[in-house]
């Protein structure tokens, strides 16, 4: 039995499959709310986190409102989140299903 669309975005609250204008699916592995969360644990500003980052802080706006940047941008992002101690969970298709925090 094949889950629904809805379905799929339920049961895996990170990843949401979205189209894009060529109408190729890309696979949006960091929702905006869970950008927002993690970023609020480094405890850095947009500015901050995105000088860390290596983009301008119109990028993390971007993800943190519409969930939509680039591939090369996504990278430096998460590469930052995990510089910070982010610890990211995946399954075993490879979709980020988590992160943990390490305690301070």
């Amino acid at each position: 039995m094949e889950a629904s669309k809805s379905e799929f975005r339920n049961q895996n609250d990170l990843a949401e499959p979205r189209r894009r204008k060529s109408n190729c699916l890309q696979l949006i592995i960091l929702k905006p709310s869970v950008a927002r969360a993690a970023r609020a644990y480094t405890g850095l500003s947009h500015i901050g986190f995105a000088k860390l980052a290596g983009v301008a802080p119109r990028t993390i706006s971007r993800l943190e409102n519409e969930g939509n940047v680039s591939d090369k941008a996504l990278a430096k992002i998460l590469g930052a989140f995990t510089e910070k101690g982010i610890i990211w969970e995946y399954d075993q298709w490879g979709r980020m299903v988590g992160m943990k925090f390490p305690m301070q």
